[in-house]
């Protein structure tokens, strides 16, 4: 028996390890293991574009298999984005985030992706990273680094551009307004590129390095047949911030032209439209690439998504304000603030509407019920009332026919053949009330001597 215990010790030891080994397989297959991802974002929280690559990526994380713990930080890099700042950052990072271990990094628009670039190794280990808004992304940015990939963001300069002069083709000058941001540096770059290959006959200003009040200055003189270009304004020279929704506004109140752009958020608040990124889409498409590496893929082996999601869209308002047609607009149009028609309504509130339509027609059906039974109830209250006539008709026509009256007693004989005296006849064939008396003459036969007084008797 000894000689089994090292045996049987042996099988509860495998027997246990099996056991373990399906409950955590079975856990992970559940999806029961938790995941650490950060959001880190370049600018911050209120700023509506990153509000939406914030949302794109939270929304599409949650719908997914992956159960995931998301952490949200910001930059602020509107406001500062200084080297010291960054080296600043840094330390903080490393300080808040020394015991936080993270699975997976979403980085929001450049400052991010060039923060984790140089940083990420020293504050994070090498964790994998996803990008997304990164303005003109190219390949070369990732040579030497690993466990990147994400989604690359190409404000289409000229497709708004494009889109601006077909629909103003009178169009002699066309102003660009540009900042000194990050993003407003690369897009300088890449405008000197794009603005060469259109004809001499469109002149170009580049508005750019200017105080706010020095723009609008120029806004308000800018002369007929133009178009304004909006791409970037958050700073201005004197290194003031302003919100997005804020310099849009100020521009068009000041601007007698169309203003045109490259980004949704200034959308609503007096620019025409374009082709414009989009920075839900952008969050959206990075957390799909985030579900894929966190479900095991290697990041290196997924490519850079290089078509970035762009689409055309106007406000209705402003389309409206310089007399620009639906109908000239790319038939694949995004347009806000247009009155909605009912066919509108009724695709946004199908439910509603088909239950409007069936409670209208139930109603419709029981007020025709009751009219009809009412209608019904009528006729046969008018039937009813006929033949109570025809009947009353019917006993006055008796009435004013050959009645057989006794020669001897006066009695009358009625329908049926009996005898009955004159008073019951009346009483019983018409609505007159009978009385009794006696006539002078009967009274001097009966009651000879007396005087006719009190001759009614009832």
């Amino acid at each position: 028996m000894q000689g089994f215990m090292p045996l049987i010790k042996h099988c509860a030891v495998v027997i246990l390890t099996v056991i373990i080994t399906v409950v955590l397989w079975g856990n992970l297959c559940a999806g029961d293991v938790q995941r650490h991802v950060l959001v880190l974002n370049s600018y911050h929280q209120g700023y509506k574009w990153t509000d939406d690559e914030t949302r794109g990526v939270v929304d599409t994380l949650r719908s997914s298999d992956t159960k995931a713990i998301i952490t949200i930080d910001y930059m602020d890099t509107k406001r500062i984005d200084t080297k010291d700042y960054f080296l600043k950052l840094m330390s903080v990072y490393k300080l808040k985030y020394a015991t936080q271990h993270f699975d997976l990094i979403i980085s929001t628009d450049n400052d991010a992706f060039n923060f984790l670039k140089e940083y990420r190794d020293s504050v994070f280990g090498p964790v994998p990273v996803v990008f997304c808004g990164v303005n003109y992304f190219s390949p070369a940015e990732l040579n030497g680094v690993t466990g990147f990939t994400g989604v690359n963001e190409v404000a289409d300069f000229k497709a708004s551009l494009d889109i601006g002069l077909k629909l103003h083709p009178d169009t002699k000058n066309i102003f660009v307004i540009i900042d000194r941001t990050t993003t407003g540096v690369r897009i300088h770059d890449i405008a000197r590129v794009i603005l060469a290959q259109y004809p001499p006959t469109i002149r170009f200003t580049l508005l750019e390095n200017l105080t706010m009040a020095e723009l609008l200055d120029r806004v308000r003189k800018v002369p007929d047949h133009s178009i304004i270009l909006h791409t970037v304004f958050f700073r201005d020279a004197t290194g003031r911030f302003f919100n997005y929704d804020d310099v849009m506004e100020r521009l068009a109140q000041n601007s007698p032209v169309q203003i045109y752009g490259l980004w949704d958020f200034n959308l609503g608040h007096g620019m025409v439209g374009g082709m414009l990124t989009s920075g839900y889409s952008q969050g959206q498409a990075a957390a799909k690439i985030a579900v894929r590496i966190l479900a095991g893929e290697n990041p290196d082996s997924i490519p850079v998504l290089m078509k970035s999601p762009n689409h055309y869209m106007f406000d209705y308002r402003c389309l409206t304000r310089f007399g620009i047609k639906v109908s000239d607009l790319p038939a694949e149009s995004i347009i806000i603030n247009k009155p909605m028609t009912f066919m509108d309504f009724y695709q946004k509130n199908k439910i509603f509407v088909q239950g409007m339509i069936i409670l209208s027609l139930s109603v419709m059906a029981l007020v025709l019920f009751i009219s009809m039974v009412k209608l019904k109830r009528s006729a046969l209250e008018r039937e009813e009332l006929i033949l109570r006539l025809r009947e009353a008709l019917s006993q006055i026509k008796t009435l004013k026919g050959i009645i057989p009256v006794c020669a001897h007693c006066k009695k009358i004989r009625d329908d049926q053949g009996y005898w009955q005296m004159v008073d019951e006849y009346m009483r019983d064939h018409s609505d007159a009330e009978i009385s009794h008396g006696i006539c002078p003459e009967c009274f001097q036969k009966l009651y000879p001597g007396l005087t006719n007084e009190n001759t009614e008797k009832d």
